[in-house]
């Protein structure tokens, strides 16, 4: 999650990030109210985000989460959401115990699994609703997964920020045809021919990039 920061850290995170998108900040009352916790316990997290560059806080005033704070946020955020819809919709747990379960997942998780339960969930909500021809597109596969003469088309990008940029950039969007065309010694980095352009990407941008096989 790019800093290393605790899973209770990461809890302080969301809250304030959730506190803040109704007041447009966070309190330590408040913060302490909505975690059920010491107002000792949040002064001491505060201190250690500000100390991070998460969070920004003036004096007695109300904390607010920097830029890479926010992202971090909301990919905690984000992740509850997930697991709390996959626990709850798909699986049949009771909300209490969702929302626990969610909470302890979040943090626990790695990214890879997390993709693909996001694809999981997004093929299951295509079957339920009976859009049978998205279901192969749902899940599809990462870009770096492809051989050599492999072609498809772009299904989603799954990177954040710069690299999805960087992405975007090269012209590699949703809907887009693309092949692989080779490949380095090392494995590293990827030939990709877009558009009649043949594109260099690294492997790891490119299991950022879903595809639907032809």
């Amino acid at each position: 999650m790019g800093k290393d920061v605790s899973a209770s850290l990461q809890d302080y995170l969301e809250a304030v990030f959730i506190l803040s998108e109704h007041h447009g900040g966070a309190r330590i009352t408040d913060i302490a109210e909505f975690l059920g916790v010491a107002k000792a316990s949040v002064v001491q997290a505060i201190r250690s985000l500000k100390e991070n560059g998460l969070v920004t806080q003036r004096r007695y005033g109300l904390v607010e989460l920097t830029p890479e704070g926010k992202k971090l946020a909301v990919n905690v955020r984000d992740r509850h959401m997930l697991f709390r819809k996959l626990l709850v919709e798909i699986l049949g747990v009771t909300p209490e115990i969702a929302e626990r379960d969610a909470c302890a997942m979040e943090h626990a998780v790695s990214l890879e699994t997390v993709e693909k339960l996001a694809q999981f969930v997004d093929f299951y909500e295509a079957w339920r609703k009976g859009e049978r021809e998205l279901m192969p597109q749902v899940l599809g596969k990462t870009l770096d997964t492809l051989q050599v003469g492999e072609r498809g088309r772009v299904i989603r990008v799954t990177a954040q920020g710069p690299v999805q940029q960087r992405i975007l950039e090269m012209g590699i969007t949703p809907g887009v045809e693309l092949e692989v065309t080779g490949v380095a010694p090392l494995g590293d980095p990827l030939k990709v021919c877009v558009k009649g352009y043949t594109l260099t990407l690294r492997r790891e941008e490119a299991s950022k990039v879903v595809v639907e096989l032809f």
